[in-house]
Order: structure tokens, then sequence, then C-alpha cells
């Protein structure tokens, strides 16, 4: 059979800051209202749906406040940002296969100004309140309570096994920051870093992780419109098809740390998902 093939119709984002002053349900409205203008569609086109297991907002209110009038699927997937592809492919499957003819993919969060790492609560809404479940239970009591902590541990035997220091992982850093920076609606635009800006900045994890190998806390929301290729076609932008979408969760891993692999030094996952795709 031959598929009608997912494509990307439409993007959407709020602004980027440390204190957006609207609740996270606002943001998922205004990215997903967003994303269906960049497209030319309306909610009431939306009949597909999918965001993250830790995401605050929950789809009954999004269809209301939003006016979509039938959502035909709707699913979740877990491990923040380690599992924002399988939104996408959640939305790829649903349409080729016909469950939905349009589908948003979203995550809305004030992750700045309610939700900081390293602080035992997490959100006020969250169910990652105390010391969590699962890895969680054995790394929040003792201390390591933020993702460079907890990747730390894997970074530092790669730096053992090949001879690497702080100074190498800075130009991806540099990279990564000069990408963002072209952003209008990030909260450092046109502030790319250097080199010397990442060596400078105060350890977090020594001697492993600086301030600016670690991302941004920010508050904000995005929001893609899937479709499929022929929908495109009448639609408001060029779309961008989705040659394949996927994920991989291998038996010896955990939500972030992945402390139980054979080898720390080799992304499971990643080797995974290559091999698929």
């Amino acid at each position: 059979m031959k598929r009608n093939k997912a494509v990307i119709a439409g993007i959407g984002q709020t602004e980027f800051s440390k204190n957006s002053g609207r609740s996270e349900l606002q943001l998922s409205c205004e990215a997903i209202k967003l994303a269906l203008d960049d497209a030319g569609l309306a909610p009431s086109d939306v009949d597909g749906f999918s965001t993250f297991t830790i995401d605050n907002n929950e789809d009954v209110d999004i269809i209301r406040s939003m006016g979509i009038e039938t959502l035909r699927f709707s699913s979740r997937t877990p491990h923040g940002g380690g599992g924002s592809m399988a939104t996408i492919a959640h939305g790829m499957a649903a349409v080729e296969s016909g469950l939905c003819n349009t589908f948003v993919c979203l995550r809305a969060m004030n992750e700045r100004s309610e939700a900081r790492f390293g602080i035992a609560h997490m959100a006020p809404n969250s169910n990652n309140k105390g010391s969590g479940s699962g890895f969680l239970e054995w790394s929040m009591p003792f201390g390591a309570a933020t993702p460079a902590a907890w990747t730390g541990i894997q970074a530092q035997r790669y730096m053992a096994r090949y001879g690497l220091t702080n100074a190498d992982f800075a130009p991806i850093s540099v990279l990564q920051r000069k990408n963002a920076a072209t952003n209008p609606l990030a909260w450092y635009y046109q502030k790319p870093i250097t080199i010397e800006d990442h060596q400078s900045s105060r350890w977090i994890v020594e001697p492993v992780f600086r301030l600016l190998d670690c991302c941004q806390e920010s508050d904000g929301g995005v929001a893609l419109v899937i479709t499929t290729e022929e929908r495109a076609r009448d639609l408001r932008q060029k779309p961008a098809l989705i040659a394949h979408a996927t994920q991989s969760i291998p038996f010896d891993t955990e939500t972030v740390t992945n402390f139980y692999h054979k080898d720390l030094t080799v992304f499971d996952s990643g080797v995974q998902c290559a091999k698929e795709l």
C-alpha cells in the first residue's frame, strides 16, 4: 500500500523568557494558534494531538480553550526532551494510517518561573513531586538533582577513556548557541558565545560541565502541525516531508541517566535510532 506521507505544515512558538507571566495552558494555546496560522488551518481542523507525560496541560482543557471540535486520536510520550522526536513519530503514524488528518505536537512549560531543576518538588502540578520514582529515588535525596549531575557520570567516563577535558566540549556549546541566537524569539537572540566565554563560565559539575555546557531554563511553548502531503498542497506553507521518525528505549536504560548500560561511553538509544533511520 502506498502511504500518504506525513509532513510538517506549520510551526508556532511563543517568546522564550525567564518569566512568561501567564499559565502553561495559555502558552500552549498561543503556540498551537501560531502553528495553525502558519499552516493556514483553523482549530476545528485539528483531530490529533500529542505531548509529554510530564506536560501539565490536560487534553480536554486544550480542546475547550482552543475550540477543537472533535479529537479522534491523542497520545503522550515520556522522557522529556529525549522524547521530543516521539511526538513527531506519533503524529507521522497517526496521519499516515488515517487515524486523523491534522495532528498537533505540543510542549509548553514555565521551566524557569515554575519548574526549576535542582529543587526536589519540581513543578507545582508535576508528577515528579518529592524524591520521585525510579532513578529519582536514588539521586534526588543525595543531591543529584539536575541533568548535569546525572549525565556527568557518563561524560566523566567518556573523558577518561578518550583523554578529553571540558575544553573539548566547548565547540558544541558554541555551535548550538550560535544556531539558537538566530531565533528572534530566543532569550539570547543575537548573543552567541565564544570558546573563551565557555571556558570562563563557572563549574557546575567539576571537572565535567561548566555553566555554558547547560541549556537555558526558559518559559515558553512550541507546537508543530503534521498532516498528509496531499492535504498540505492546499495550505499556506511549503511543507517539510517527514522521511521517518523513530525512538529507542533499550532494555538496560533509565529515564535520563542510562547508568545500566554495559558501556557508559556509548549512547545505545542513539545507535539504535540511527540503525532504523
